[in-house]
């Protein structure tokens, strides 16, 4: 748990201060090979946080990706596949408020329920496009997050009770942005495990409340729990 987390950072601080620790070296494989690449596949079918869910209201979709969520009237949250049932044209670009999907290519519309609602010359079709709805995808809410894919309280694990503290259920989205790097995705894991370069780059901003080469990392199933020491603690370190 988070609690015992702090107090293991805590009781480290206290024995050796902030700047002790083992050091490793990291095979330039890891990020290069083949084979460590296809170990890594099964990881993108793990389910994932997309959004908050306080940033779709009743009668608003999002794109995400290849997907589309959205919420109807009565608040109940659904994805779909972000493609038109006939010649699978994207959808929707941005967030928007709607009461259904009409797809710009052949005016196609669809509710937000995902049911095929109109077909513009459907005798033409000949039948063959009654039942197409948009293909639904695996969502769900849990602690005020949206996630996609199956499975999140068995994904969650351990993690539940940290994800419960954070009260994201209570918050609002204040500003959202993406970023679309050409790296491999364990840089940026790293770049968050790593505690000692806040002095340096963060000199300017979260410098002030938390300390340099102060952090404590553990796995926890297929996550990563980490802390790190905010200033309070520097004068109780050695007490």
């Amino acid at each position: 748990m988070q609690a015992d987390h702090a107090r293991r950072l805590i009781d480290r601080l206290r024995s050796h201060g902030p700047l002790v620790g083992s050091s490793f070296e990291l095979d330039a494989a890891r990020y290069r090979s083949q084979a460590w690449f296809e170990r890594e596949q099964p990881l993108r079918e793990l389910p994932r946080i997309v959004a908050t869910s306080s940033s779709i209201a009743p009668g608003e979709c999002m794109p995400f990706g290849s997907a589309v969520l959205a919420r109807d009237a009565a608040g109940t949250l659904r994805a779909f596949a972000n493609a038109c049932r006939h010649r699978g044209t994207r959808l929707v670009d941005k967030p928007c408020a709607t009461k259904a999907f009409v797809c710009p290519y052949h005016g196609w519309t669809y509710g937000l329920d995902g049911a095929l609602l109109h077909v513009p010359h459907a005798e033409a079709f000949g039948g063959a496009e009654v039942g197409r709805n948009l293909v639904e995808l695996p969502a769900s809410e849990h602690h005020g997050l949206i996630w996609l894919g199956d499975g999140v309280p068995a994904h969650v694990g351990p993690l539940g009770a940290d994800l419960a503290a954070l009260g994201a259920e209570r918050l609002v989205t204040f500003r959202a942005s993406s970023t679309r790097r050409r790296c491999n995705w364990k840089f940026l894991v790293e770049a968050f495990l790593d505690g000692y370069h806040i002095r340096t780059l963060h000199r300017d901003s979260i410098y002030r409340f938390f300390m340099d080469a102060a952090s404590l990392a553990e796995p926890v199933g297929h996550h990563i729990r980490a802390v790190t020491a905010r200033r309070a603690l520097e004068e109780g370190a050695g007490a």
